[in-house]
Formats: structure tokens, sequence, C-alpha cells
């Protein structure tokens, strides 16, 4: 923080009775046009910045400049083609991204997983549903709160992962572990109440993965 300055005073020059009484008879006959109305005020919002629109992804709100279009997606149904078996995506264009935060709502029929993420480009991934999960590299199983779980592994990932668990809002998810990131993979579970159908959804601007899990 840069010091106080210390302000500097001038002294402004005296005018005389007459001159002020001279502007004052200008100040008069300008405003005394005779129609009675007041000058006209600048049009609103003249010189003001862009106001932003709330844009909602389904967990909570966020914002976009005006002049771009919100997401065509209903914030209040799953996204994609919900079913049961693996998901994967390998044509990633990031390498050095990180997770910065993880989010759960919980709506009348699904729950929704976001991963914020980070950086230039966009993660890959792989999600497993699976009873067992376990450790990419150690194969040490991990233990998760449910009967069921989904292996998320995100990839083009940089280490250490930054993020920390995420408890159960009272829907299909019980929590949401971050593992460890292991070779540009970081590795997240959640825990569920059962097997459950679910969708992987990549949204942008900004970058998240979007995991949907449908109420059973």
């Amino acid at each position: 923080m840069s010091s106080s300055q210390i302000p500097q005073f001038r002294r402004r020059p005296t005018r005389s009775l007459a001159a002020v009484a001279f502007v004052g008879a200008l100040a008069l006959s300008a405003c005394g046009d005779g129609n009675g109305d007041d000058p006209e005020s600048p049009s609103p919002g003249t010189g003001a910045a862009t106001a932003a629109q709330p844009v909602e992804d389904g967990d909570e709100a966020s914002t976009l400049p005006a002049d771009e279009e919100a997401p065509a997606e209903d914030p209040t149904s799953p996204m994609g083609d919900p079913d049961a078996t693996m998901k994967e995506n390998m044509e990633f264009t990031g390498a050095d991204l990180a997770v910065s935060d993880i989010r759960l709502a919980t709506h009348d029929d699904f729950d929704r997983v976001v991963f914020d993420v980070a950086g230039d480009g966009a993660p890959g991934w792989t999600v497993t549903p699976t009873d067992a999960p376990v450790q990419q590299g150690s194969g040490s199983p991990i233990d998760y709160e449910g009967a069921s779980a989904l292996s998320v592994n995100l990839h083009g990932m940089a280490q250490p992962l930054e993020v920390g668990d995420v408890a159960g809002v009272g829907g299909a998810v019980t929590e949401i572990i971050p593992d460890i990131s292991h070779h540009g993979t970081a590795q997240f579970i959640i825990g569920l109440q059962n097997e459950a159908p679910f969708s992987v959804t990549l949204l942008d601007e900004p970058t998240r993965v979007v995991v949907d899990v449908l109420h059973e």
C-alpha cells in the first residue's frame, strides 16, 4: 500500500461583488426560458458497465455477460442419457489442469456433481461404476460411505489435488472423496446409496465436468 500524500491547498482569487451579481443575473436569464421545463437528464446507463445476467447450471447460480446466451440445458433435468455403464472420453486438450472446486446439489429425481476445472484446455474422463473402488497406481481399496460408487478419473490434470471431501445432501450421493493425482490423472470417488444410472457432460466457459446421478 502506498503512503498517504499530504494534500496541497491553493488559495482561490476573490471575486468582486459586481462580478458575482453579473454571473447570478446570467444564471437567472438562462433558467427562465418561460416553458418551465427542467434541463434534460442524461439517459440512464450512460457510461455504466454492462450488467450480468444470472444463469443456473443446476446447483448454484453463475453469471454470464448480458451479450452471451445462457446454456440451453434445463438445470432441473439430468443432462445426457444416463445409464449404469462406464463413461469415457480420452480426447482431452489440457495437460496442467486443476479441479478448483467440487459442488453438489440434489433435485427431485437426480443429484448433480460439478467439478470446476481451472487452466487452459479441457479434461478427459473415465467414470466407472463399482462397489469396490481402488486407488489408481497402488490398487489399494478405498473406503467410502454407501452401497456403490463411481470412480471418477479426470485426465490432463496437475498434481497434487487441493480440494477436500464433500458431504452428501440427502439424495443419491453420500459423499465425494478426492483421492490422488497420478501421472496426469486425478481420482475422485462418488459414494452412492445404491447403484444408479448416471451421465457425464463437459461444459465450458467456465470449464466444468458434470456428473448427474439418478435417484433409484
